[in-house]
């Protein structure tokens, strides 16, 4: 939101706000700025008197400009959270994905999830918030509103009633319309605003081809129904122009493989009493070397063991550390099942085991970056109870002790122990070849040397270490 003398403007998502945001910026020096993607409720009293301006667009197009907007910025690993839940981390088509936020105010248990999803992590308020915009109370209110998300979305920014203060301009007329409400509003600075307007060009514009070929009839008849509101208001149409996909908008990588949306499992039963009983005899003094759970707020609840593991999150070229060797043999035949499983193509690139605390919580989160976000995170629980909830996408399960799942972990997920008990989960991070980057294969091509030599040094540090905590209990 912007403030001037004349008039204020709410920025909307996605209907050229960007290109007003720094031509208001520019032209008038008293502008103040407000929030990001604030509400009209927030606009100062001082200002409440004045016309305030807001634009609309198309719904079939805001949509897909939404989705490709979104799309592109998860590929390079700042996607949103209300993309990744509609999307399933990344993992749902252009039609599903549209159809899941276009519908996510239904009185379903699909919308449910994943409304609950995002109200696990949402902030309470929208004071500091650079994301999306909203807030716990938002879901409340769309949940209530059964509209479709854009005719709520356009309703929450600018105001339900339409009293003569609101102006507002189309997206498909986006500068003449400017122009001719600020002559109305009797602004001064016209011929300067008109010529910042046409240097300035589109902003946040995404690689795609016309809206209609995001549809199919199914699809385009969900959007009219549930934005019939202001279609009608504004007198839009669907045009049918029947364009391809332009841009790498569905690339290959897939979370759970495309075959689920926030659980997949891969193996019932694997006989991990081996591999509990040898962790069981680590000495104390192992599970405080990793300090995940002070790097990371989210998991201060926990300790972990590292087996593979690189603090810079790297895709290729990952650290074996000593601990893998000394469980190499109860390791291998989980590891050779997952290298069957993905049919060799790929490695593991992170092994480690988390022990999560009676009473304790991993809270609500997504992973960002790209190895994150690009590799199949498996969770493979040794020791757990019925007590021990995990939720990913806004969908709770207990996982059984022996079983392999794949999770969603590109999408909003956490776990609550409710027992007396600690839960412990070994937890794998395995990367097709094809997700390698050029950098990611030239550190594979030449990385070989420096993997050995560093884990000659690690060994060295692992067994003086063991022989100091040898000393002290002796």
């Amino acid at each position: 939101m912007i403030t001037t003398n004349c008039f204020v403007f709410i920025h909307m998502h996605k209907t050229g706000g960007q290109l007003l945001n720094g031509v208001i910026k520019n032209c008038f020096l008293e502008h103040q700025e407000i929030g990001y993607h604030f509400p009209h409720k927030y606009i100062p009293k001082s200002h409440k008197d004045l016309p305030v301006i807001g634009a609309v667009r198309n719904p079939w197009d805001w949509y897909v400009s939404w989705y490709a907007f979104n799309r592109s910025m998860f590929e390079l690993g700042n996607g949103s959270t209300l993309f990744l839940v509609v999307s399933h981390g990344g993992t749902a088509s252009a039609d599903e994905t549209i159809y899941n936020l276009a519908c996510l105010a239904d009185d379903n248990s699909r919308s449910k999830i994943m409304r609950d999803a995002l109200y696990s992590v949402l902030p309470d308020s929208l004071e500091g918030n650079k994301g999306i915009g909203l807030c716990k109370d938002d879901i409340t209110s769309l949940s209530q509103s059964g509209k479709g998300y854009y005719s709520w979305l356009f309703e929450r920014m600018l105001g339900a009633d339409n009293n003569s203060k609101k102006q507002i301009i189309r997206f498909e007329s986006l500068i003449d319309d400017f122009i001719q409400i600020m002559e109305k509003n009797g602004v001064a600075c016209i011929d300067e605003l008109r010529k910042s307007l046409q240097r300035s060009g589109k902003v946040n514009k995404s690689l795609r081809s016309h809206y209609s070929s995001y549809y199919n009839t199914q699809l385009k008849k969900v959007i009219e129904i549930k934005e019939q509101t202001l279609i009608s208001q504004f007198s839009y149409e669907y045009d049918n122009k029947n364009g391809e996909y332009l841009g790498n908008i569905r690339p290959n990588f897939r979370k759970l493989s495309g075959k689920a949306n926030n659980f997949l499992l891969l193996h019932k039963d694997f006989c991990v009493n081996k591999l509990v009983t040898k962790v069981a005899s680590l000495h104390n003094d192992y599970w405080q070397e990793s300090g995940r759970e002070k790097r990371f707020k989210v998991h201060r609840h926990t300790n972990s063991l590292y087996f593979i593991q690189d603090k810079d999150f790297r895709h290729s070229r990952p650290t074996k550390h000593p601990l893998f060797f000394e469980f190499e043999q109860e390791l291998t035949p989980i590891l050779d099942f997952i290298k069957s499983y993905f049919n060799g193509d790929g490695q593991v690139v992170r092994l480690i085991l988390v022990n999560l605390k009676a009473g304790g919580v991993i809270r609500p989160h997504r992973d960002i970056g790209y190895s994150l976000l690009h590799c199949h995170r498996m969770h493979l629980p040794l020791i757990t109870n019925e007590l021990v909830d995990f939720t990913v996408g806004g969908e709770t399960k207990h996982l059984p002790s022996g079983s392999l799942w794949e999770i969603n972990n590109a999408t909003v997920h956490g776990v609550e122990n409710r027992s007396d008990q600690d839960r412990l989960h070994l937890i794998l991070d395995w990367v097709p070849n094809d997700t390698l980057r050029e950098k990611d294969k030239k550190l594979e091509k030449w990385g070989k040397f420096y993997i050995f030599a560093h884990n000659v040094v690690r060994s060295i540090n692992f067994r003086f270490n063991q022989l100091k905590r040898q000393k002290r209990i002796g």
